[in-house]
């Protein structure tokens, strides 16, 4: 069916050899491989900590850290999936070159993503304790404080993501490509650092505070 649906809408498409593009080719790869590098970064910011709290202090502590960073994921993807369209309306509008659209997407979104998000973010930093206690009941007060530590760098991760997804659209992605991999770094080096000097907090905050830089960057 994709194929009949492809012929029919599209039918300057073609497997022969005598259409192969490299240039095109080569643009999408380079594409798709700084997109994924993104992504790989984001899966390495996200569980490098488990890894180093494992290791020096207890799996249990683990577990705390899970339970305090899920809930911020979960928030972050909703202000996040509602921008998301923004991609394919870049992509047309940059075919245009219509900057002036463009610009104005970016400010807009912006402004109506740090108007959904802020609120969100703010009611967990001043609601941990009960939104943890309401999912999982009294002894969690570790994973209450580790949300409030990351809260901010999810925020800041948020407030970007309309950017981001710009440049996704401009076919640009290389720049969000070389913040993730600075954040990640840092990431690295940080809770390292601070985790064998301040224990379990100390990967928390190493977290919190490059997902802030990579986001400024």
């Amino acid at each position: 069916p994709l194929w009949f649906a492809t012929k029919k809408y599209c039918p300057y498409v073609s497997l022969r050899l005598a259409g192969y593009d490299h240039f095109l080719m080569k643009s999408l790869l380079l594409f798709g491989f700084q997109l994924q590098m993104s992504r790989f970064a984001e899966l390495i910011q996200a569980q490098f900590d488990k890894l180093l709290i494992a290791r020096y202090v207890n799996l249990g502590s683990v577990s705390m850290y899970d339970f305090g960073s899920r809930p911020l994921g979960r928030i972050r993807s909703l202000p996040v999936t509602a921008v998301s369209s923004l991609v394919p309306a870049i992509a047309s509008l940059h075919a245009e070159r219509d900057a002036t659209r463009i610009s104005a997407a970016l400010v807009r979104g912006t402004r109506y993503i740090v108007i959904f998000g802020l609120p969100l973010f703010a009611l967990c930093i001043c609601f941990s304790h009960e939104l943890i206690h309401v999912w999982l009941g009294e002894g969690f007060d570790q994973a209450a404080l580790v949300l409030q530590i990351l809260a901010p760098g999810y925020f800041v991760g948020v407030v970007v993501s309309v950017l981001a997804l710009i440049s996704q659209g401009m076919g640009e992605p290389r720049t969000q490509m070389y913040a993730m991999m600075v954040q990640v770094g840092l990431n690295i080096a940080l809770s390292f650092f601070l985790i064998t000097s301040f224990g379990f907090f100390g990967a928390v905050a190493g977290t919190a505070i490059s997902a802030v830089v990579g986001g400024l960057l």
